[in-house]
């Protein structure tokens, strides 16, 4: 039943307003009208395709293989190819999906998609000749794929393709310090053109240097073996050079020098990576001390599905959902005595609550903005009702 209710809801057969209540649309009535064979097959098809991915069509697959062969590859941003198969972040099942379709009609993108930012440069271009396409027919999709495809990789930190700054070694010392310090550089690549990389230089080389000798030139303050990582090197391989040496140099896949990551870049990164997931577990932690303090534990147990046993002993039990639900009920969320429409509070609940579905599925892609600010002032609304409790009762 409850698969039923889930499918017919999707082809807008089924309602559901709130938890535990449904009822039947005009479309679903219309289904009701037809002959009883005719309904079945209706429905049947409109399920397959409400669940059937969106993918380009056939035509525009072989659009971007014609183009390809020409020398003139189409060429798009990843978030333009993402939409093409209605994705909006780079999830595994979409990447596996684009990428066996991609092979299926001899392509690939170049750069790698998952490698890029998002809003990065990236064209569709003929399968490399060096290995077998899965496939020049575009029809059913290869079943071998990579097993780590959306792993964090070295390109998804946005200063690896931010450009960078290079000294000769023949320049002059002070013009490379000058321009560390203009720039809050801790180092410097050091090359001769863009794929010749010398080495690096940095405050503690040209800190040593000075020590021993009176250094004029860069060469005279040069480390001579710098990490170098490449853009679609898995992330966690290169995090003991970056923590042990500060910074590693990024190439791209022709060996070209397109950015660096640092430890500062790593921090950032990771502040942007877990703020979603702390900010969840501040909501749900200011949810759960207000139903303690409202609700026997008892009481809670009406929050799970009748069929779920699983026992509870406090709200840290419940589901983000179960809460939803428990507090959907107007007396449950006058009892919280919250100042707040219960409306409201539910609708907003329920957007949290379905970030949090999003979140918990890993994507190397960040959470939209305007996402982590609906999460920011949820939770900053709902600590000031509750705090206002607390304070009362303090007071009181």
């Amino acid at each position: 039943l409850a698969w039923a209710r889930t499918l017919l809801k999707r082809i807008a057969a089924l309602s559901s307003p709130q938890r535990g209540s449904w009822s039947i649309t005009d479309r679903g009535r219309w289904f009701l009208s037809l002959p009883e064979h005719e309904a079945w097959n209706r429905i049947g098809k409109e399920i397959d395709e409400a669940y059937r991915p969106i993918r380009p069509t056939r035509e525009r697959l072989v659009q971007f293989r014609e183009a390809a062969a020409k020398g003139d590859p189409e060429e798009m941003t990843v978030r333009e190819l993402l939409r093409l198969w209605g994705a909006r972040r780079r999830y595994r099942a979409t990447v596996e999906r684009i990428r066996r379709d991609l092979e299926a009609a001899g392509l690939v993108t170049e750069p790698d998609f998952t490698t890029e930012q998002l809003d990065a440069a990236i064209r569709i271009v003929p399968y490399p000749s060096t290995r077998e396409p899965s496939g020049t027919k575009v029809q059913g999709p290869k079943e071998e794929v990579a097993s780590s495809l959306t792993e964090l990789v070295v390109g998804n930190i946005p200063s690896a393709t931010g450009g960078l700054v290079c000294t000769p070694p023949d320049a002059a010392l002070l013009s490379a310090v000058s321009i560390m310090m203009a720039r809050d550089y801790s180092q410097l690549a050091v090359t001769a053109g863009s794929r010749t990389l010398k080495g690096a230089i940095t405050w503690e080389t040209i800190a040593w240097s000075t020590l021993n000798s009176r250094p004029q030139y860069v060469r005279d303050c040069l480390e001579p073996h710098p990490r170098v990582a490449r853009l679609d090197q898995p992330l966690l391989e290169v995090v003991p050079d970056i923590a042990s040496r500060g910074f590693v140099f990024v190439q791209d896949h022709t060996g070209r020098l397109v950015g660096i990551v640092t430890a500062a870049d790593l921090a950032a990164q990771f502040a942007l990576s877990s703020k979603p997931f702390l900010l969840l577990g501040e909501i749900e932690n200011v949810l759960r001390h207000a139903i303690d303090r409202t609700f026997a534990i008892e009481e809670l147990v009406d929050a799970l599905d009748p069929e779920d046993d699983r026992s509870v002993d406090g709200a840290h039990s419940l589901t983000l959902g179960e809460i939803q639900y428990l507090l959907s009920e107007p007396s449950s969320f006058a009892r919280l005595a919250w100042t707040a429409d219960r409306a409201v509070f539910v609708e907003q609940l329920n957007e949290v609550r379905e970030i949090r579905n999003e979140v918990m599925h890993f994507s190397p892609d960040p959470i939209e903005a305007h996402k982590l600010a609906t999460l920011e002032r949820f939770l900053a609304w709902i600590t000031v009702l509750e705090r206002s409790i607390i304070d009362d009762a303090a007071s009181g």
